[in-house]
C-alpha cells in the first residue's frame, strides 16, 4: 500500500527584534517561509504550495504579516505629537489673524498662548513658517478645531480653549462677536457649552 499525503514546513529566513502588539513590547522575532510538501511514506519530497512569509514572535508565538516589522509605536507617537502641536499652533495663529489684521498681529501673545496650551516654548522659525502657511490658507479656525477634536483628549481640549481665550480676549474682556468666536471654537472642539461657561467664569471673561 502506498501512503502519501502532505505536510507544511516553515524555515527561518532571518531573525531580529520588533515591537509585538500582543506582548506590547519589543521582542525577538523570526521571519519564516512556509511551504506545503508532498509526502510519500511520511517523508517530504517536493513542495506543492508556497504559503509565503510571516513573522512569528518567539515569546508569544503570535504570527503577523511581514509589514509588522515596519511598525514603530514610538516613532508613530512622535509623529502624532508633532501633528497635534502643529495644529494647535495653526489654530492660535488663525484666531489671531481672524481677530486682528495681519499688520497688528501680536506674536508674543501667540507664543504665550502656545506655551500655556502645550507647556513647550515656541521656536521662532517654526512660528514664522507656520504663520506664512496659515496666512495663505483658506482653512478656518473652526475647521482646524474640528481636526484637533479627533486627536485631543478632554484635558487637551480645555487647554486649547483656555489658550485661545488669551488670543481673543483683551484684559479678559470680549466683544459679542469674540464671544461667539469662542463658542464656535468650543463647539468645534466638542466641548459641552455648560462646561465652556464654567471655563469662562474661571477665566473671569467679561462680555461688553
Amino acid at each position: 500500500m502506498i501512503i502519501w499525503g502532505s505536510r507544511s514546513k516553515a524555515s527561518t529566513k532571518e531573525s531580529g527584534r520588533f515591537y509585538c502588539p500582543h506582548c506590547q513590547g519589543h521582542r525577538q522575532y523570526e521571519l519564516k517561509h512556509s511551504k506545503q510538501y508532498f509526502t510519500l511514506y511520511f517523508v517530504r519530497t517536493f513542495p506543492i504550495q508556497d504559503h509565503g512569509e510571516y513573522v512569528e514572535c518567539t515569546s508569544c508565538k503570535t504570527t503577523y504579516d511581514k509589514k509588522i516589522l515596519d511598525y514603530d509605536p514610538e516613532k508613530e507617537a512622535e509623529e502624532y505629537k508633532a501633528v497635534y502641536l502643529l495644529l494647535i499652533l495653526d489654530l492660535l495663529i488663525k484666531l489671531a489673524i481672524t481677530k486682528n489684521s495681519i499688520e497688528n498681529l501680536d506674536i508674543s501673545k501667540i507664543e504665550n498662548a502656545y506655551l500655556q496650551a502645550t507647556q513647550i516654548s515656541l521656536d521662532k522659525d517654526l512660528l514664522m513658517n507656520a504663520y506664512q502657511r496659515v496666512k495663505n490658507s483658506e482653512e478656518t479656525y473652526t475647521q482646524i478645531a474640528n481636526e484637533l477634536s479627533t486627536i485631543a483628549n478632554e484635558f487637551g481640549k480645555e487647554a486649547i480653549l483656555r489658550a485661545s481665550i488669551k488670543i481673543i480676549s483683551e484684559d479678559k474682556t470680549v466683544t459679542k462677536n469674540e464671544l461667539e468666536m469662542l463658542f464656535d471654537l468650543s463647539e468645534s472642539l466638542q466641548i459641552p457649552r455648560a462646561y465652556v461657561r464654567g471655563i469662562f467664569i474661571e477665566e473671569e471673561i467679561i462680555s461688553k
